[in-house]
């Protein structure tokens, strides 16, 4: 623990805070490494540089901690991506002692009593517990500083004395349940909110029209933690159009007409819900140029008009970096695509298209075009063995997640050829891979995916034989390696 306190205190101020508010999240708790970042910008933690994105300075913030092993890194095992964090218990022991000592959060949970001064109460956090403390009236309205609320895993008998706190900056309820369904009628008065976050597990809700009023909202994070099992159909209230401080919306109902007013948004997250009307909200995604995070569903697939609106919105949103499309499978003729003149934006990394079947591999997705793109899934009906070196010669690519109705082969790899995935960690697909050394002697290897319906690329090879070792050079960092395997196409 002596050590750890030296660390602490050894840290630059600003790191001291982010690290404190980690005080609020139980024991192996994995912590979502965006909803964190945002609330630290809520709470006024991360003081922007001019020229830097407040968001990206958080994740470097975000990245110093994990280096100084004051927080543990969770990757996503299916492509190696850190979108979540742990804390150790003897580090969270340590922050709950200065949270305490320093009366930066008040803690009431199953493993922590606080009996704070209620005046001196600027952070207020009910973990695992039922939160009977803020049924008194007495309690609510003798806290009149509290400036952040969060309730996780509990059991909230009381209809809204939490909208009591007037000040709030940032309320986070994640993971509760309410005794006579969620409330929510008096959110709307809550006017110093930057930061708000509801995702329940067992009661749904829905937000008032007077959620309009919180002018100075940045994040807007509404979700069930089980909508599959809930009604979830509806759509936000047409009043959000008017919050034009908000930078991140994640929601899994309906978006209304409209959402080219948020002009400050640089995350849109509509996930279970649907689009109720693509082209429109295609045509507004245009005026979303500070766009970096884009993720949808669509209720039924997209027609050629529809995608051009889409791709021509996308060529507007200069700064976009993470691309995901869900729902219904939309077909693209690649030569429409490529007479149009339609391009990817440039700083992209992360390219979720496994719904967007084209004809061809766009050109537009190559090392010359998309220097920054680490993660892509894509379906291409017809690929050639010209295409598969263009996708390996991505230098970024980290995860690629590709099917394709064709036998492709890719020959002649040298083990010294740095340009055939050199940084490919996660290779998943849904055609038979085989790698072939054809001579002992020679160092070069051929790739094969196969289909199961086109002739055997590859011959069957007896279970000793050396020839079967990929020289180490090929991929070199390869991880994981997922395809399947057509045991009805195969001759024994």
């Amino acid at each position: 623990m002596t050590i750890l306190s030296f660390s602490y205190y050894d840290l630059p101020p600003h790191l001291r805070t982010c690290l404190l508010y980690l005080s609020t999240y139980p024991e192996d708790y994995e912590i979502e490494k965006d909803s964190l970042i945002w609330k630290w910008i809520a709470e006024g933690f991360i003081d922007g540089k001019q020229g830097t994105r407040l968001f990206e300075l958080g994740e470097r913030y975000f990245n110093d901690l994990i280096n100084r092993s004051l927080i543990q890194p969770v990757e996503n095992w299916w492509n190696g991506r850190v979108e979540r964090c742990r804390v150790h218990d003897m580090v969270l022991d340590l922050m709950r002692k200065l949270s305490s000592d320093e009366t930066f959060i008040t803690i009431l949970g199953d493993n922590v009593e606080e009996t704070p001064a209620p005046s001196s109460v600027r952070r207020l956090a009910n973990l695992n517990r039922i939160a009977e403390h803020i049924n008194s009236e007495t309690m609510v309205t003798g806290m009149p500083k509290v400036r952040s609320y969060t309730a996780f895993n509990c059991f909230i008998d009381s209809r809204d004395q939490f909208l009591r706190f007037k000040l709030l900056r940032v309320l986070d309820i994640v993971d509760c349940s309410f005794e006579k369904g969620c409330h929510l009628e008096h959110l709307g008065d809550l006017l110093h909110l930057r930061y708000l976050r509801i995702r329940l597990n067992g009661s749904s809700f829905e937000l008032p029209m007077q959620i309009g009023n919180l002018k100075l909202l940045q994040t807007l994070d509404v979700r069930q933690k089980f909508p599959q099992t809930l009604d979830v159909q509806g759509t936000l209230p047409a009043s959000i159009v008017h919050l034009t401080e908000l930078v991140r919306l994640c929601a899994d109902k309906k978006v209304p007409d409209g959402i080219g007013k948020l002009v400050s948004l640089e995350e849109l997250i509509i996930l279970d819900g649907f689009i109720d009307k693509p082209k429109r909200f295609f045509k507004e995604l245009a005026s979303l140029r500070e766009l970096r995070v884009l993720e949808f569903v669509t209720d039924d697939g997209m027609d050629e008009s529809m995608l051009g609106d889409f791709m021509e919105s996308l060529s507007n949103l200069h700064k976009i970096q993470h691309i995901v499309v869900d729902g219904s499978a939309w077909y693209a003729d690649t030569a429409m695509w490529e007479a149009a003149g339609f391009v990817l934006p440039r700083p992209l990394h992360y390219l979720g298209w496994r719904l967007i079947i084209f004809s061809k591999l766009p050109s537009c997705i190559s090392s010359t075009r998309l220097p920054n793109l680490a993660h892509l899934m894509l379906y291409v009906i017809t690929m050639d063995e010209q295409d598969l070196k263009l996708l390996a010669r991505l230098p970024a690519l980290c995860y690629l997640n590709l099917s394709t109705e064709s036998t492709v082969t890719a020959s002649n790899i040298n083990s010294s050829d740095r340009s055939f995935f050199q940084k490919l960690t996660h290779f998943q697909t849904d055609q038979m891979v085989q790698f072939e050394q054809p001579d002992k002697e020679d160092t070069s290897v051929s790739l094969h995916m196969w289909n199961g319906k086109d002739a055997m690329p590859f011959a069957s090879r007896k279970s000793n034989d050396s020839r079967k070792v990929v020289p180490s050079g090929v991929m070199p960092n390869l991880e994981m390696l997922c395809f399947d395997v057509r045991l009805w196409a195969l001759h024994w």
